[in-house]
């Protein structure tokens, strides 16, 4: 599938859910609630993939308590990584192949829904290591 098919899929998928989304320096980005939290997921749609983005909205300010944080996740996740970027602010990354088109919107859906999970299960952790 091309770069068009696969973002033609994610887009579906997110305005049948009712969520909004915007193109911004070749990502799809939107918010995701869940609770009293809030973040960002920025997807790239690249030709046979989605590499999907879940982004706390803090920064960590203990980064030697973060990367703990962030290996402890990754032992504990079967796929997917927690990652703690320059800027701070602690990623859970994973990706989807969108190479078939008769199981992509499956896989899609599947991969969205995981990477929610992802972040809204670290969340306490990843919050106790926030910026006062």
């Amino acid at each position: 599938m091309d770069e068009q098919a696969v973002t033609a899929f994610l887009t579906q998928i997110l305005q049948e859910r009712g969520i909004e989304w915007k193109r911004e320096g070749g990502f799809v980005r939107f918010q995701i609630q869940r609770g009293g939290m809030t973040w960002e997921t920025d997807c790239l749609c690249r030709k046979g993939s989605v590499e999907i983005y879940g982004r706390y909205p803090f920064r960590s300010s203990d980064r030697a308590a973060a990367a703990r944080l962030c290996g402890e996740a990754n032992l504990r996740l079967n796929r997917g990584a927690m990652v703690l970027p320059a800027d701070g602010r602690v990623v859970f990354r994973d990706c989807v192949e969108m190479d078939d088109p008769y199981s992509a919107a499956g896989r899609l859906r599947n991969a969205l829904e995981f990477n929610f999970r992802a972040v809204a299960w670290f969340w306490g952790g990843v919050e106790r290591t926030r910026e006062a």
